[in-house]
């Protein structure tokens, strides 16, 4: 199968490499749901247009309670649309990586449907879990802090700065889990507690992993993005009056740059972000399709 990972740092991220340039249906599946939140767009805008100083109370009330109908309705849409564009990804990467199975868009999607609902059950457990402790977390932070006169945040930041290799981890152990739910068909709170087996037996394993993945995407989003910038560090001479540029064209100039802009953003992010679930999904198949005497070890560490 796939890679042994016994554990060679460079060949698990050269073949996330190659998967993730081969297989651009990825790409597709990991940039879907971020559309729908552009198309919501004009519906949270409306209500600025449609309300002027002369609005009654009564077309402000209704206008909150529809604007926050709409967020719900939006926040709901996104879950299920996220969870169903994860579960084809997920089960595209496993196939991917196993060379079989059809890798069409269509397949992905009627194939991964019996997963859907575990996949969901993993989003919330996970989702609900971490929101809650980190909820927890900053409250503590804050009330520490207004209590001891702003001591308590100085001297929790190194617990702080423990927080993005934490995330890491958290999204290693979200990978894992959904990918837990296709490989091994297992229920939403087993393939949950599956994942964290392996996340925590091979922790340095993923935290050193996700660190170079957030660093190498960084710098590469840098060399990328700072040129498409420099238009924006123009803009104070353009406005100039004695720039000789119109209105006009410099509203078409700002138009051009933004669609530029957001089409290159969102190819980076769904390079980015597909490379990313590639790469931990690959580092739990390898890790939990391990042989007999490594898991052993692993369930003996889990103990």
């Amino acid at each position: 199968m796939g890679v042994n990972l016994n554990f060679n740092f460079g060949e698990v991220l050269s073949r996330a490499v190659r998967l993730t340039w081969r297989h651009k249906i990825l790409w597709v599946l990991i940039l879907l749901p971020v559309l729908p939140s552009f198309l919501f767009i004009p519906f949270f805008i409306a209500p600025l247009f449609l309300l002027g100083e002369n609005s009654s109370q009564t077309a402000e009330t209704v206008s909150l309670i529809v604007l926050l109908s709409l967020i719900l309705v939006f926040i709901l849409f996104s879950i299920l649309f996220n969870t169903i564009c994860m579960t084809s990804a997920t089960l595209g990467v496993i196939r991917a990586d196993r060379g079989r199975g059809s890798l069409s868009f269509l397949s992905l999607l009627q194939d991964g449907a019996p997963y859907f609902s575990r996949v969901l059950g993993v989003i919330l457990i996970v989702g609900l879990s971490v929101g809650l402790l980190f909820s927890l977390f900053f409250a503590f932070v804050m009330v520490a802090t207004l209590v001891t006169m702003g001591m308590a945040a100085i001297c929790l930041q190194p617990i702080m700065i423990l927080l993005t290799p934490l995330m890491f981890l958290i999204v290693g152990v979200m990978e894992g889990a959904q990918t837990a739910v296709i490989s091994k068909d297992l229920g939403a709170w087993e393939a949950v507690k599956d994942a964290f087996l392996v996340v925590r037996a091979h922790v340095w394993k993923y935290v050193i992993l996700t660190l170079i993945i957030y660093f190498g995407s960084t710098i590469l989003s840098s060399f990328i993005m700072v040129p498409l910038m420099v238009p924006l560090f123009a803009i104070p001479f353009l406005m100039d009056p004695n720039a000789g540029l119109e209105a006009d064209m410099m509203v078409g100039v700002m138009v051009v740059f933004s669609l530029i802009f957001f089409q290159v953003m969102l190819a980076i992010q769904g390079l980015v972000g597909t490379f990313m679930k590639v790469t931990l999904d690959i580092i739990y198949l390898g890790l939990a399709f391990q042989p007999a005497s490594d898991s052993a070890a692993l369930s003996e560490a889990g103990r």
